[in-house]
């Protein structure tokens, strides 16, 4: 049985059109994966404690991910909302 291998992290790097896009990121910063094992996601938030929260569409469930990269399921399908109302989502969390 052959030993496989595994793929080498890839390298990204923020890059804009418009020097406006600066004004709102350092240049110096560096992009860094938070977590993994998402389907398709979308909607990345960040609230006043630091915790991201994404809305993963294949899984049909909403997470929280902590800082240090664990996450925890918020809402699913079976929970019925995998959505928030406007207003729903305030500074508090």
């Amino acid at each position: 049985m052959q030993a496989q291998r595994k793929a080498a992290p890839r390298q990204f790097e923020l890059k804009s059109e418009s020097p406006k896009f600066w004004d709102l990121f350092d240049q110096a910063a560096t992009l860094q994966k938070m977590a993994g094992d998402f389907g398709f996601t979308e909607g990345p938030v960040w609230d006043g404690r630091g915790f991201l929260y994404v809305s993963d569409e294949e899984k049909n469930k909403i997470y929280r991910v902590f800082p240090d990269g664990r996450k925890e399921e918020l809402l699913s399908q079976s929970r019925h909302r995998h959505y928030l109302l406007p207003g729903e989502f305030q500074a508090d969390g």
